[in-house]
């Protein structure tokens, strides 16, 4: 049996090999934009499909208890070190504190380089499809074109008797993504190599959902992660497809918003169609604001009767009905038409200590100020651009010059 050096340095060697391997895999995607292609298109989903399908065998989110884990640890340590300063002179303990120090020092370097290899991956490898660019007139049909599907899905989705919604489980909407999966195969392979992953809840939902996030996928462990008030939203079919988009090794995010919305319109049940749409009409219309105005506007500016009569001039929408659907909360749909709001799905997110509910908020903000400005023109409200050239061929009818006067 292998005494205690022989076996540290064994250790060592696996953790070298590995360690190689991961910064040279690094190193090739900043460097060659044909591995960082091969290793999105051919690595990335079958690495999904084996790791993910272990981890799926544990109900819990392993990424977060991890995370908890080495918060502790890493507190601990401090601890350690502090008493290092009363217990130096003991060799026992000294060991015991290296080897906890190797230990995480192990982690960061390869959470790190994982975490390097994805992002190198991101921005290197070819985009699916380069954006083009469209003018406003374009726009405004993409919006009326996205409107008139929800109208007509509508009337076609499933309802309870208060015409609330109604929620697709799970494995519900795992199986109609993986249906859509297989159909969109054909055009973009990816999606042959990993089949959707176990939608996992989140642990410390209330904190992600206070960071500004409502769902995650993370390499490490290739789970998909989903808070509270993801589950809730009647869009949670097309976050699901969103996530899975990465887990198949589409990484940038207007790519996986594009994804996430075409493997739900493909789908045959029209509550997972209606989630793709109405997951799509808020970056059209923050596009359509940005757009109008040039700037983010403000609400003082959104009553400007040039906008009011841009917006008359769209395709007529129930917003009491769509605002529903999008929140689960029909406040607005059942007072406009005189009735008691019997039952309201809306459920609150946990609340936190206001202090701790700030700085997380203020963390999230900054995070997401800097993955747009590292992500550029592959940012979320890229997936437009996108959905232009998609739809391109269908929207001429959807042209304000087009449409009839008659509002509904």
């Amino acid at each position: 049996m292998p005494d205690g050096k022989k076996r540290r340095r064994i250790g060592f060697r696996i953790f070298l090999a590995v360690l190689i391997l991961l910064y040279a895999s690094l190193i090739l995607a900043l460097q060659s934009r044909t591995f960082a292609d091969f290793y999105c298109g051919e690595i990335a989903p079958r690495i999904a499909n084996a790791v993910g399908g272990v981890m799926s065998l544990i109900p819990t989110s392993v990424n977060e208890i991890c995370i908890a884990a080495l918060i502790c640890f890493a507190l601990i340590f401090v601890i350690l070190l502090i008493l290092l300063i009363f217990l130096h002179k003991r060799e026992t303990y000294r060991r015991f504190v290296g080897g906890c120090f190797a230990f995480l020092l192990v982690v960061a370097v390869l959470w790190t380089g994982g975490e390097l290899c994805y992002d190198a991956a991101m921005m290197k490898s070819t985009p699916v499809r380069q954006p083009q660019t469209h003018d406003f007139d374009e726009l405004t049909a993409l919006w009326n074109f996205t409107i008139a599907q929800l109208n007509t899905l509508s009337n076609e989705v499933d309802r309870d008797e208060n015409y609330h919604l109604i929620h697709r489980g799970d494995a519900e909407i795992r199986s109609a993504v993986d249906a859509s999966r297989q159909k969109l195969a054909a055009d973009y392979p990816r999606f042959q190599y990993a089949k959707p992953p176990v939608p996992k809840a989140a642990v410390f939902s209330a904190v992600i959902s206070k960071y500004g996030d409502s769902a995650y996928f993370i390499t490490p462990w290739y789970e998909t992660v989903f808070t509270v008030k993801a589950q809730n939203a009647s869009t949670y079919p097309s976050i699901y497809a969103h996530e899975y988009s990465h887990y198949s090794g589409f990484y940038r995010e207007d790519e996986a918003n594009f994804f996430g919305h075409l493997l739900c319109v493909q789908s045959d049940d029209p509550n997972v169609q209606y989630a793709g749409w109405l997951d799509i009409i808020n970056i059209v219309w923050n596009a359509i604001k940005q757009d109008f105005f040039g700037h983010s506007p403000t609400d003082e500016e959104l009553d400007d009767p040039a906008f009011l009569a841009y917006c008359d001039a769209t395709v007529w929408y129930d917003s009491g009905l769509i605002l529903g659907d999008k929140t689960g909360n029909y406040k607005l749909f059942h007072k406009e038409r005189g009735e008691e709001n019997v039952v309201d799905e809306y459920k609150k997110e946990s609340d936190l200590p206001e202090a701790a509910a700030k700085l997380i908020r203020k963390q999230g903000q900054k995070y997401f100020e800097n993955l747009r400005a590292h992500l550029g023109e592959h940012y979320y409200d890229g997936a437009v651009q996108l959905l232009l050239d998609y739809y391109a061929d269908q929207l001429e009818p959807y042209r304000t010059e087009n449409l009839s006067n008659e509002k509904e």
